[in-house]
């Protein structure tokens, strides 16, 4: 299924649910023109995928309207001519999203939804992943690929969640973004707080030259717990050899 060529237009049913298939999932392909916007105000992911299939990188489409993902789905980006697009949709739901390209890895997916309610976990394997508005990331775990690009335009403060960096992330703006656990490169990182300049000296290759802002890794609240109770297991016993 796809929109209409070059225009934008509301999708006139009820909900629109894509699903997942034996070899291939349903499909809705974009295929606005410069600056359309097609809306759906009840689009579910259901194993299915939403292809980017026009070639208009200065002016993208965006998708409005409000979509559910309910199981793991995927975004696709297709290839580098152009072929990125806006979400401004309301994002929910727990299932996970796989953002990729068929061929290359620059297109961009922007999230420009400042109430999201996603908590499912993001995969980028291609393309880049552009969260531009507060809290349009959810509360999920995040995984960049090796081939895959990162860039968040807020302080994204999530203790649960884990940031695994494989791929290359842009960090500016003073931006802190804080996760219960952060892996660079295979190499997890201590609790505490790295600025750019120990990013970029230790790992390079994984983030945009010119940042100026930091990663935060603070322990789970499970493991708090655990270092609270070993803390005053220590005490106790202290206290003990005193009398």
């Amino acid at each position: 299924m796809r929109s209409p060529v070059h225009a934008s237009a509301t999708f006139g049913g009820d909900s629109l649910t894509l699903h997942a298939g034996t070899g291939y999932a349903s499909i809705f392909a974009l295929k606005g023109g410069s600056n359309d916007t097609i809306t759906i105000n009840d689009l579910r992911l259901d194993g299915g995928s939403i292809h980017a299939s026009y070639e208009y990188f200065d002016s993208p489409n965006t998708l409005a309207g409000n979509i559910t993902v309910n199981s793991d789905s995927e975004i696709n980006l297709v290839s580098d001519d152009g072929r990125s697009f806006t979400i401004s949709a309301l994002l929910a739901g727990s299932g996970g999203l796989e953002v990729y390209q068929a061929a290359g890895d620059s297109a961009i997916l922007k999230l420009a939804h400042s109430s999201n309610t996603y908590t499912g976990d993001w995969t980028v394997t291609d393309g880049k992943l552009w969260a531009s508005a507060s809290n349009s990331l959810g509360s999920g775990d995040i995984a960049i690929g090796a081939n895959g690009k990162i860039d968040v335009d807020y302080d994204h403060y999530n203790a649960d969640a884990a940031f695994t960096l494989d791929g290359l992330m842009t960090l500016d703006a003073d931006e802190d973004h804080t996760f219960g656990a952060i892996t660079i490169n295979s190499t997890s990182l201590s609790p505490g707080t790295y600025d750019f300049n120990y990013l970029n000296a230790n790992f390079d290759a994984n983030f945009v030259n010119g940042g100026s802002g930091t990663l935060t890794v603070i322990p789970e609240p499970g493991t708090l717990a655990l270092l609270a109770t070993g803390l005053i297991g220590l005490l106790c016993y202290a206290w003990r050899k005193r009398k």
